[in-house]
């Protein structure tokens, strides 16, 4: 490995100047499929919302776009979406005869976006394992962390567990090109 690379990858994430969204969007475990559908469709360059504790703001798990899958097909302008049992009808305007990056729940769960997505992730624990740092973690550590657990993000944490942002391959390539996040 260059020189260079490997002092780029020894500093601390703090040292970065990560510049992480005040308001990023974040979920409690209460909140439904449907939200956590709307954020990830709406916003494309959210990987990852942290679901954090109702009452004290602690990180708990996270529901990442793996969570989700995209669907090609093609839909007229409205489509309903509705369940019998749950008595959910939700309209959904899509721009373009081609739904081409609609989003939709894996296992059909799409059918039933009222779903607590605490009762989601206890089926569906593929986000469980999404690795959480702090800011005085150094970069090398951060992505061997998240290379053996198979995800491209990490959670930046507080010591109380409180959520700062997201870190994920997207600036280590950005740090290793121009050797600097």
């Amino acid at each position: 490995m260059d020189e260079t690379y490997r002092t780029s990858v020894n500093i601390p994430l703090s040292d970065l100047n990560l510049k992480f969204d005040p308001v990023a969007p974040t979920l409690t475990i209460n909140d439904t499929l449907l939200q956590a559908v709307r954020i990830l469709s709406k916003d494309k360059t959210v990987s990852a919302i942290p679901i954090t504790n109702p009452l004290t703001g602690e990180v708990q798990d996270a529901f990442i776009r793996s969570d989700i899958r995209v669907s090609f097909f093609v839909c007229p302008f409205w489509t309903y979406i509705s369940d019998i049992n749950m008595k959910l009808r939700t309209r959904v305007f899509f721009f373009e005869m081609y739904c081409l990056d609609q989003f939709f729940v894996i296992d059909r769960v799409y059918m039933q976006l009222d779903t607590k997505i605490s009762d989601f992730l206890a089926r569906h624990k593929n986000s469980r394992h999404v690795p959480h740092t702090t800011l005085n973690a150094n970069v090398f550590d951060v992505v061997f962390n998240m290379l053996s657990k198979r995800q491209h993000l990490s959670f930046v944490l507080t010591p109380q567990k409180k959520f700062v942002g997201i870190f994920t391959l997207r600036h280590v390539f950005n740090l290793l090109l121009t050797g600097h996040a």
